[in-house]
């Protein structure tokens, strides 16, 4: 229950807040004594209870103890159900068991930290807010996201530029426009945001530190829904001036904020930016990571090219030494090892040319 419907409620059943008193006995201490607390202020300690236990889950209780010996193994991807994904220790469920190619994504630290994030904050069904430097990989980890949970929706993904000035907030909603059955008359067509809660789309608020206030006052009430403090099974929803409450079709759809490496700066007051779980990274930590997995030659023969370079070095020396000394037939075939070594050096052909010519005169 948002915040506005819940003191409604609140008023219409107890009363006015300064005519109640409201004393609840919260808990029992160890000691037996009771503790008591304004039932007014209740909702305000139940959110930080909850919030609280939901972020104790991802705290390490040590219930596994390991060993040096020990070895830690992943999860096959044959061991799971092909319902079932592993998101870097987090699984989910997938919307079917169809497979397709899968974007070929490079577990960076800072990549593997950030999908972990939105995986634990996807389970919660809480929003999430993406905040990095600009073109850092934020879209590419939603997709990618997105194709791992619906691997058989296409378009699975809304995305709404909120940093375009001119955009109507009537048209994240609806709005009345002319029939085109009917000429004369005015049909209701819903918005792009709602059209997606509908479908069970995934809500993508680009730039939302751009937008403008009255755009910020309709994803406001959708935010306070889908808090921390929120029902288990809660789904997204919005109430339309006279049209009712639509809510999101599938559980799992949620809205998710990207934003670009400017400080929090929009409409919405800090204490409720701050209610948005963050999923801070930075996909420029893991640059050597990328170079080596695109290009495993870079990695896996580094050290071996070295090597061979030197060895190449050594036998065009040798070979150089025996031309000079007179003796041809030796210093070629030097030559001839180190263009087996690195058979693009011109100056190995051009020096073992010599070498014959020298040879047959």
């Amino acid at each position: 229950m948002i915040e506005g419907d819940r003191v409604k409620l609140e008023k219409e059943i107890v009363g006015d807040v300064q005519e109640v008193d409201c004393p609840v006995q919260y808990a029992i201490n160890l000691d037996g004594t009771v503790r008591e607390v304004d039932g007014w202020v209740l909702p305000v300690l139940e959110m930080e209870r909850i919030s609280r236990a939901r972020d104790a889950l991802l705290d390490d209780e040590g219930f596994y103890v390991y060993e040096e010996s020990d070895s830690s193994e992943p999860i096959h991807p044959a061991e799971l159900s092909p319902l079932v994904a592993n998101i870097h220790g987090i699984l989910m469920l997938r919307s079917s068991a169809t497979t397709n190619a899968e974007v070929q994504l490079i577990d960076t630290p800072t990549a593997t930290r950030a999908l972990r994030q939105m995986a634990l904050h996807l389970s919660s069904q809480l929003p999430i807010l993406l905040t990095s430097a600009p073109s850092a990989g934020k879209s590419l980890l939603i997709s990618h996201m997105a194709q791992l949970l619906y691997p058989g929706a296409r378009n699975h993904i809304v995305s709404i530029h909120l940093a375009d000035t001119s955009l109507d907030p009537r048209s994240l909603l609806g709005s009345y426009v002319s029939s085109p059955t009917r000429p004369g008359t005015f049909e209701w067509k819903e918005g792009v945001l709602v059209r997606a809660m509908r479908e069970g789309k995934w809500v993508v608020f680009e730039d939302i530190d751009r937008a403008t206030m009255e755009v910020l006052g309709i994803i406001k009430p959708l935010v306070e829904c889908l808090g921390a403090d929120k029902w288990i099974g809660g789904r997204a929803r919005l109430e339309i001036p006279s049209r009712g409450r639509v809510e999101a079709q599938d559980l799992a759809a949620t809205a998710h904020v990207c934003v670009n490496h400017r400080e929090w700066s929009g409409g919405v007051p800090n204490h409720r930016a701050q209610r948005w779980p963050q999923g801070k990274y930075s996909a420029l930590g893991g640059k050597a990571q990328i170079a080596t997995t695109t290009y495993p030659r870079t990695e896996s023969n580094m050290s071996s090219d070295d090597e061979t370079k030197a060895k190449v070095e050594q036998l065009k020396a040798e070979g150089n030494e025996l031309h000079s000394k007179g003796n041809y037939a030796a210093a070629r075939s030097k030559y001839s090892e180190a263009i087996k070594l690195d058979g693009e050096n011109a100056v190995l052909y051009a020096n073992r040319a010599a070498a014959y010519i020298a040879q047959r005169q």
